[in-house]
């Protein structure tokens, strides 16, 4: 008898041949298309990553419930913020009295409850980023070390920051300018302009004033002016707070959406919002406990009294069985942990009576003469 040959030219019973090995073909794989498209970015480019983080976070300027906008906020700080002579540099009061980079903020409950003819304040949350009078002599221009001129408050706008509050909070900056030849010449006849927020003016700041700037920039190395296609109320950057958490949890494995949807549920949270939650499913847990208690004690005193009744049999068949402390200390221990000591300790618990009044009952049977007698009991 002969057998037909293979499919791959050999004999049936030797089985299919061995797929050759597929190559190689040398097409590099994204590396985003295999691992949440984050955590590639946070590796390999912070800035783009942050940029797209910015992006996610977008939201319109926030409202006030007593009815001022935050617009009106930012005008009234810039008319604070006025320096007392225009001719003679100083510190500004902020910064001299006040001793903050944050300019004055309430709640919006004291702008409702106070008087006409108090002074109004906002809950609005705005810093003033000016280095320029806190560094000794000056910062020098990046491009040809000439003293930079403070022109002061950047007026088209601030900045915004996103933040874990519920609101983001806004940065007022200065325009500083370098009127050396060089830069009129090169840059514009007005000057070279630089905002107290560009990078180059960061590297010209010591390190501990440095870190008392709140954000971190979307921009990165590069320096945006002070112009008014960047200070007009767009969102460029996110709290330090805000940074450290979306890095947190990327380290922990989760993902974009994930991280979206926690950082909108500790915006979106009102302040009394989460404490009339907790107050609610407080209540629930009671009446849950409450509810389960009561069910469980009518169990619990159903088996006491079966276990009180096979006692006194037992008692009856031969009286010396129960120790003399009595039956109610035994109780617990035949229990275990359906019977919690905590329940016996309280007076006007059903439980405890029943227990006493069995002990009581018990103690006054010991000192009783009774002719032990089989137990009835079927």
């Amino acid at each position: 008898m002969h057998w037909p040959p293979g499919a791959n030219g050999g004999s049936a019973s030797a089985g299919p041949m061995p797929h050759p090995p597929i190559q190689d073909m040398g097409y590099p794989i994204d590396p985003a298309l295999e691992q949440d498209s984050w955590t590639h970015l946070l590796t390999t480019e912070p800035q783009k990553f942050l940029r797209k983080l910015v992006e996610s976070l977008s939201s319109p300027n926030p409202i006030s419930a007593s009815g001022t906008t935050v617009e009106e906020a930012f005008k009234s700080h810039l008319t604070s913020l006025a320096p007392s002579s225009k001719t003679t540099p100083s510190i500004p009061n902020l910064y001299a009295i006040l001793k903050t980079f944050w300019l004055p903020s309430s709640p919006a409950y004291f702008s409702l409850t106070g008087s006409a003819n108090s002074r109004t304040t906002y809950e609005y949350r705005f810093i003033y980023w000016d280095p320029h009078p806190l560094v000794f002599n000056g910062i020098a221009c990046p491009s040809c070390s000439t003293p930079l001129t403070n022109r002061g408050r950047i007026r088209s706008g601030p900045l915004k920051i996103h933040d874990l509050n519920d609101h983001p909070f806004f940065i007022i900056g200065c325009e500083y300018v370098c009127t050396s030849p060089s830069c009129v010449t090169s840059a514009s006849p007005e000057g070279r302009k630089f905002s107290s927020t560009d990078a180059s003016i960061f590297g010209a700041l010591p390190a501990p004033l440095k870190n008392e700037f709140p954000a971190r920039l979307a921009q990165g190395d590069s320096d945006l002016g002070s112009g008014p296609d960047v200070w007009n109320w767009q969102a460029m950057g996110v709290s330090h707070a805000l940074w450290n958490m979306v890095r947190g949890c990327l380290k922990e494995g989760l993902r974009k959406d994930t991280i979206l949807r926690v950082i909108k549920g500790i915006q979106d949270t009102a302040p009394g919002e989460a404490n009339v939650k907790r107050e609610d499913r407080e209540d629930e847990e009671v009446d849950r406990w409450e509810k389960d208690r009561n069910g469980s004690q009518e169990v619990r005193l159903g088996f006491v009294s079966v276990l009180f009744h096979l006692s006194v049999c037992r008692y009856r068949s031969s009286p010396n069985s129960i120790p003399r402390g009595g039956l109610s200390q035994n109780i617990p221990r035949r229990l275990g942990h359906t019977l919690p000591t905590r329940l016996t300790r309280l007076t006007n618990n059903p439980l405890r009576r029943l227990t006493l009044h069995i002990n009581n009952s018990l103690q006054r049977s010991l000192h009783t003469t009774v002719k032990p007698r089989a137990c009835r009991c079927r």
